[in-house]
C-alpha cells in the first residue's frame, strides 16, 4: 500500500486524537475505549463496551497508557477511523472470545519455540517484530515430496492491511484479501489446521 493512501485512511483518527486526547501526552487504555464509545463517528460492534474491550486492549498490546504513535500503529493494523474498533473484534473473534491462535506481541523466536513440535497445519499470528505496523504468520509445514519427506519446516509470512481492501499475505495468497484476519484464517482452512494455543487465551 502506498504511504500516502495509508495516511488518507488515517486522517480522520489523526484529527480526532488531536482534538480528544491532546495536548495530554498520552491516555489510559480505558479511558481511550470510553472515548472511543462514545464517539458518533465509530462503527460499534454488537457487544458492550465491556465485552469490546477485551478484544481493544489485545489490539493495543496491552498498554496501560497509550500515546500517540501507539495510536497511529492501532489504526493501520485496524482502519479507518470509523471501522478501527468493529475491525479490531472482528479479527480476532472467535466462538468462545479471542482467538486461541492470536499471541499478541512474541518474538520470532518465541513463536518458532511454541511451533517446533507441531504437527503439519499448525499455526499462530502476532504482531511482526520488525515490522509492527503488520502481522505475521507462523506455521508448520511437513513436507510430503520424496525428496524432502517428513522434513519439518516453520515458515514465517507476513499479514498486510489495506483499509480499503483488507487483509492478505504480503507475498502470495493470489493477491486475494479477506475482511479480518480470522477469516482470513476461515478462508485458508486447507493450510492452517491447529491453532498454537498460548495463555494469551486462557486469561
Amino acid at each position: 500500500m502506498q504511504l500516502s493512501a495509508q495516511f488518507t485512511v488515517m486522517d480522520d483518527g489523526v484529527l480526532w486524537w488531536r482534538e480528544t486526547i491532546y495536548p495530554q501526552p498520552s491516555v489510559s487504555r480505558d479511558a481511550l475505549v470510553v472515548a472511543l464509545f462514545q464517539c458518533p463517528a465509530i462503527m460499534l460492534p454488537q457487544m458492550s463496551m465491556k465485552e469490546a474491550s477485551v478484544y481493544l486492549d489485545v489490539c493495543l498490546e496491552r498498554k496501560s497508557d497509550v500515546v500517540f504513535r501507539d495510536w497511529e500503529r492501532f489504526l493501520i493494523r485496524f482502519g479507518p477511523f470509523d471501522k478501527c474498533v468493529l475491525k479490531a473484534v472482528q479479527c480476532f473473534q472467535d466462538k468462545l472470545g479471542i482467538a486461541p491462535w492470536f499471541h499478541g506481541v512474541i518474538s520470532r523466536a518465541q513463536a518458532e519455540a511454541v511451533t517446533t513440535s507441531s504437527d503439519d497445519g499448525a499455526f499462530l499470528v502476532r504482531f511482526s517484530e520488525t515490522q509492527p505496523d503488520k502481522f505475521t504468520l507462523t506455521y508448520m509445514k511437513v513436507h510430503t515430496d520424496p525428496i524432502y519427506n517428513g522434513r519439518k519446516e516453520i515458515k514465517n509470512v507476513l499479514i498486510v492491511h489495506n483499509p480499503r481492501e483488507g487483509y492478505g499475505l504480503q507475498d502470495g495468497g493470489n493477491g486475494v484479501k479477506y475482511p479480518s484476519i480470522a477469516s482470513f484464517i476461515e478462508g485458508s482452512s486447507v493450510r492452517l489446521r491447529t491453532p498454537v494455543r498460548v495463555l494469551l487465551y486462557c486469561e
